[in-house]
């Protein structure tokens, strides 16, 4: 397990902070939306590197071994986003499970029935099975979509385990929604429209959208 997922997910350019305690002139980012951030994520670039995730993955495991005690109640996992399939994937083959995912998921806040994605089988939830639901990245939007994800399982005969797995929390929140949130980094993440943005009225400079950014121009400055 790395001793700082902060920095080792920074270093590959996969999370990005703003720098409080630095030169409040230093650059902070533009989101996709148009929105000034003091951070980012980028998690596709997690699964460029097979042997990177097969080790994050385990560190997950091991993080949601240490509070659930036996790790062989987790009967199925569920993602909660489309980006994090290959997570959900790997870390089943890890538990000894047949990889599958719900035929029911979330994309962009709303509920798709029977979405039809390639390698993606139907969940076959058993009555009384234990689900642990996991993602990338865990956010406000994510949060606000778990009492839906809930009942969806439980009226499958499902039972969803008190947790969400995740590499990297950036909503604030540890606890919610009958979840504990576990996570390799928390961090929280703030974003503002340009005209309320505190980093612009501090002298920061926005600089250009995170699709473009630049890490040799911008480095990698951790709070």
């Amino acid at each position: 397990m790395h001793l700082d997922h902060k920095e080792e997910l920074a270093k590959r350019g996969i999370i990005w902070f703003y720098d409080y305690s630095g030169d409040p002139k230093k650059p902070h980012a533009i989101l996709h939306s148009g929105r000034h951030s003091d951070g980012f994520t980028r998690p596709e670039i997690i699964t460029k590197d097979p042997d990177f995730l097969n080790e994050i993955c385990n560190d997950l495991i091991t993080i949601t071994w240490s509070k659930i005690g036996n790790i062989k109640r987790i009967k199925k996992i569920l993602s909660l986003d489309l980006r994090s399939n290959i997570i959900a994937y790997n870390m089943a083959l890890r538990l000894g499970q047949i990889p599958q995912y719900g035929n029911t998921c979330l994309h962009g806040g709303y509920v798709i029935e029977e979405c039809n994605l390639p390698s993606r089988p139907s969940m076959d939830i058993r009555t009384g099975e234990e689900i642990l639901l996991i993602t990338n990245f865990f956010s406000e939007t994510i949060f606000s979509d778990i009492p839906l994800i809930d009942s969806i399982i439980m009226e499958s005969g499902g039972n969803v385990l008190p947790y969400v797995a995740t590499f990297m929390n950036q909503s604030g929140i540890r606890t919610g929604n009958n979840k504990e949130i576990l996570a390799l980094v928390n961090r929280k993440i703030s974003k503002w429209v340009p005209d309320e943005c505190p980093l612009c009225k501090n002298n920061s400079s926005p600089a250009v959208s995170i699709k473009n950014w630049d890490f040799s121009d911008c480095p990698l400055y951790l709070k």
